[in-house]
């Protein structure tokens, strides 16, 4: 299929893809173009696209028209309407839709007896394998929050299900078009832990007090001191994997973003500490 400029418009350039809108025989559709490099950052396109395939099915995610996971192309519907920022989740009505999509998401499962905490792990030990060079105190800083996170690994409980894990559950990722939320960009789901992407709307898009408490009274029946420790252990993995990621990604690019990406990562590494103190 080749395309003619005047049938693209960009939407979007993002840290790992760039997106198109594509009107093309009277339709409108995204095209996404991913980073060329997708293992450097834990991204698997097959995963990606069978969990936006199960997004899909379930009403929540665009329908998808073409993919080429080798290329790191996906074509799907374009949705109209309002790509949410952080401030927007103080509205506690888009709050609850958002929440809503993770509750219908994890109503797949798969028996697989695994740790609290194990996939995050792997992922950070991953990331942190591919570390080419970063800063002597930031890497001693980094050890030491591993080196907490691991040791507190050994008192979680095995659980039975492991879920599908969007793994990049934040606001910049929903569409409100009046009536529904949308889930986009499945770029780093994989199956893992139940309770991933409520930790990435807890730290990605640092939700107060207020909306926390709102968060888990919706999600949870009843929020056992069990289910606070696990929720509390995640989001500090979170936290520790989003600052390595942030890390990886000040290795290249332009001057300015390198340092705004590690002034992100030391950030987020402060969030590691805020949470594994509640564990």
């Amino acid at each position: 299929m080749k395309l003619d400029p005047s049938e693209i418009q960009r939407i979007e350039k993002g840290s790992t893809n760039e997106t198109y809108k594509l009107n093309r025989d009277g339709k409108t559709y995204a095209l996404r173009y991913g980073t060329p490099f997708p293992s450097r950052l834990h991204i698997d396109r097959k995963k990606e696209l069978m969990f936006h395939q199960y997004g899909s099915t379930k009403g929540f995610s665009p329908k998808l028209h073409f993919a080429s996971p080798d290329k790191g192309i996906l074509v799907s519907e374009y949705i109209k309407g309002l790509s949410l920022e952080r401030q927007d989740l103080k509205d506690p009505k888009l709050l609850k839709l958002a929440v809503h999509i993770i509750q219908e998401k994890n109503t797949l499962k798969r028996v697989k007896y695994h740790r609290i905490g194990d996939d995050l792990l792997g992922a950070i030990n991953a990331l942190l394998k591919q570390m080419k060079q970063l800063h002597s105190d930031d890497m001693e800083k980094i050890r030491a929050a591993f080196t907490a996170a691991t040791s507190l690994h050994a008192s979680m409980p095995l659980k039975k299900f492991q879920f599908p894990a969007h793994n990049d559950f934040l606001a910049r990722n929903l569409i409100y078009d009046g009536k529904k939320m949308w889930l986009i960009d499945w770029e780093y789901a994989d199956w893992g832990g139940e309770y991933n992407d409520l930790a990435g709307l807890f730290i990605a898009d640092e939700l107060n007090a207020e909306q926390i408490v709102s968060v888990i009274n919706q999600y949870f029946e009843t929020f056992t001191e069990n289910e606070r420790r696990e929720l509390m252990y995640t989001c500090a993995l979170y936290g520790l994997y989003s600052s390595i990621w942030a890390y990886a990604q000040s290795n290249t690019g332009p001057q300015h973003k390198k340092k705004h990406n590690v002034l992100k990562a030391r950030h987020h590494l402060n969030q590691f500490w805020e949470y594994i103190v509640q564990v």
